[in-house]
């Protein structure tokens, strides 16, 4: 079972990766995952490492490098959580898994608020040992991570600045539309805005 889950930062797609993997046994290809580990590279070019940090879209050319090569490890039963995020990026997708002879069976929306969206990532805390998320909004303190025992539980520097926010959110818009018409009859749409058990049920009827 390969799916895509796509929807505004904020909106629980790797919480719901992660759930959905444990469940299902899929392997998670997150994309913006892969690229906060390459603003830590040695060689990673300043233009990509640039927009990562002000919330614009990295080149096409740059991410569907990385997405594909995560592709081609993990063969089938995936989740890609955030790619695609355009449709250049949708028809690079079409084309690889043409070539690995593999196909999407489920694509999740996850539809919120741009309100709650805002009050979610400004709680959203991290750990930066294995990257497992935490949110203020439901705890009220995290000394260690548990998932991992570390105790360096910081925010992103992606959800410090409110304008870097508001910019991800508003790209994230424009480019919804299309792909949204890419996929026409094909998406699956969920209320990201009930809990994190209720969303997760929602998504599962989807596949059973």
């Amino acid at each position: 079972m390969n799916v895509i889950i796509f929807g505004p930062p904020g909106s629980g797609k790797g919480t719901q990766s992660c759930m959905l993997s444990k469940k299902y046994g899929l392997s998670i290809i997150a994309a913006g995952n892969l690229l906060r580990a390459a603003v830590t590279a040695d060689n990673i070019d300043i233009k990509v490492k640039n927009a990562i940090e002000s919330g614009t879209l990295v080149e096409d050319k740059f991410i569907c490098d990385i997405i594909y090569k995560q592709l081609k490890l993990s063969v089938s039963n995936f989740i890609l959580d955030g790619f695609p995020r355009n449709l250049n990026q949708a028809k690079f997708l079409n084309k690889a898994l043409k070539e690995m002879n593999q196909v999407i069976n489920f694509i999740i929306e996850l539809q919120i608020s741009d309100n709650v969206v805002i009050e979610r990532i400004a709680n959203r805390f991290m750990c930066l040992n294995c990257e497992n998320i935490y949110n203020f909004m439901y705890i009220n303190e995290v000394n260690e991570c548990k998932k991992c025992g570390s105790k360096e539980i910081k925010q992103r520097y992606d959800d410090k600045n409110l304008n870097v926010i508001k910019k991800r959110i508003q790209e994230y818009k424009i480019q919804r539309e299309d792909l949204r018409k890419y996929y026409r009859g094909k998406i699956l749409e969920v209320n990201a805005e009930m809990s994190v058990a209720q969303v997760n049920e929602a998504m599962c009827v989807f596949f059973s």
